[in-house]
């Protein structure tokens, strides 16, 4: 997975990128680790919102970019789902109700 810059391997995008490679590699019959790894990716990559704004938030442009960043649909999903996975459960991903 290339997003065109190379990061730390203990970045919170290397990390999100890292388990979402592991889910890929389950199969079927992995299906519970490979939502464990889902999981772990949506928290890293949400993780990696919270680490910006930690490191940025006094820059005098920081508030109106980092709003026009919470309404990208992307983001929202990474705070939605994250949210989700900490205070609800998992996930609804790809269940299959027999």
């Amino acid at each position: 997975m290339d997003l065109g810059k190379a990061r730390p391997k203990r970045h919170a995008i290397s990390r999100a990128q890292m388990f979402l490679a592991l889910a890929d590699k389950c199969s079927i019959q992995e299906r519970d680790i490979c939502e464990a790894f889902i999981e772990a990716a949506i928290v890293f990559g949400r993780t990696a919102i919270h680490r910006l704004q930690s490191r940025f938030k006094g820059h005098p442009n920081w508030k109106p970019w980092f709003e026009s960043l919470l309404a990208e649909p992307s983001v929202m999903f990474f705070r939605r789902q994250r949210d989700h996975i900490l205070k609800d459960g998992p996930p609804k991903i790809g269940q299959i109700i027999g």
